[in-house]
Order: C-alpha cells, then sequence, then structure tokens
C-alpha cells in the first residue's frame, strides 16, 4: 500500500476580476472624459484664434503709429511687412529647435 505525500500542492493563484458593473461604469467615465474634451477643444478653439488675430491687429497698429503709419494703405503695406518678419522669426526657431 502506497503513502500519500504529507506535501500538497500551493493553490493555484487567481487572477482578480473586475466586477461587470465597474467596468463598465469606468469605460463610460473615460468615454466621458475624452468626449467632454473633444467638445472642449472645438469650442475654445475658433475663440482663442480670434483672440490671438485680435492682438496681432492691435500690435500692428501700435507698430505702424510708432512709425508715423497712419493712412489705411501704408497701414496694410506695414502690417504685410510684420507679417512676414513674424513668419521668418518662427522659422529661425522652428530651425533652431532642430539643431
Amino acid at each position: 500500500m502506497q503513502q500519500k505525500s504529507a506535501v500538497s500542492k500551493p493553490p493555484s493563484p487567481r487572477v482578480a476580476t473586475i466586477p461587470k458593473p465597474l467596468l463598465a461604469a469606468s469605460v463610460l467615465t473615460a468615454a466621458l472624459a475624452v468626449g467632454s474634451a473633444l467638445l472642449y477643444g472645438l469650442a475654445t478653439g475658433p475663440s482663442l484664434e480670434r483672440q490671438r488675430a485680435e492682438e496681432i491687429d492691435r500690435e500692428n497698429g501700435e507698430v505702424c503709429a510708432a512709425l508715423g503709419i497712419t493712412s489705411a494703405a501704408g497701414r496694410s503695406t506695414c502690417a504685410e511687412g510684420l507679417s512676414r518678419v513674424r513668419r521668418l522669426h518662427a522659422e529661425r526657431l522652428s530651425c533652431d529647435s532642430i539643431l
């Protein structure tokens, strides 16, 4: 007659499971958070662009006036020049960041 070994096998590890209602609530919350962030970005984007355009227009007016340019045609030419300066400056900054 054979005797059984006194050493028993350790219990197999159990994988923790998340209850389905908790998992569903977590997924729903994440979806709502992403949706809210997306809607907020879509709503504020045009407003921020408009604010920036107004700021640039105000800066253009100040610089052109400081240079003594007051006519509408002169101000338009001045604003185009300032736009070019801003663009070239942005290009230089992007080139510097690559290096």
